[in-house]
């Protein structure tokens, strides 16, 4: 990484570099992930690299780098294993993919942005996939120096369409 985003160190600014950290945890999302990993190698303007971070599912972690950890590829993919070992403070229930969490994806995006080596880090989910211009949209900001975060709008993608109680007010909510 460089001093600040942006410097080189010679009085020079330079555009900042991205890496895309998205954390994964269970097979059930494979083609999602698949798709995900696809969209950021698509990007127009790609990032040093993309760092799945698997989190305690050793399965998934060696499908991913068999799938990935080799290939040559426009955007280098690397496939780490987070086996963070932290006990959630607050009681464990199953989510909407019926696996008993508590925690999230936050200890995986943790362990990912600590092996970054980009500028900016830029996260997505496993069942999200970001649109061909989205890291040069996401980027552009930090040439302005007083800039220190940005945001992007999730829009999902319904299985069939938009369910009709559903208001577009409340795509804050994704």
């Amino acid at each position: 990484m460089t001093d600040e985003v942006g410097s080189t160190g010679s009085g020079e600014t330079s555009r900042p570099s991205a890496s895309v950290v998205i954390p994964a945890f269970t097979f059930d999302r494979w083609t999602n992930i698949v798709k995900a990993v696809g969209a950021v190698q698509a990007q127009s303007r790609p990032p040093v690299e993309l760092i799945l971070s698997i989190d305690r599912n050793h399965d998934l972690f060696v499908a991913c780098q068999e799938r990935w950890g080799s290939e040559d590829l426009r955007v280098p993919v690397r496939v780490i294993e987070n086996d963070n070992t932290w006990v959630p403070q607050v009681e464990t229930e199953a989510n909407s993919d019926g696996v008993a969490r508590g925690y999230g994806g936050g200890s995986a995006r943790n362990a990912g942005a600590a092996e970054a080596q980009g500028d900016v880090i830029v996260t997505f989910d496993d069942d999200a996939w970001p649109e061909a211009d989205c890291l040069e949209h996401l980027l552009a900001p930090y040439d302005d120096p007083s800039v220190v975060a940005v945001g992007g709008r999730p829009v999902p993608e319904y299985e069939t369409s938009r369910p009709r109680w559903f208001p577009d007010t409340f795509y804050w909510i994704f």
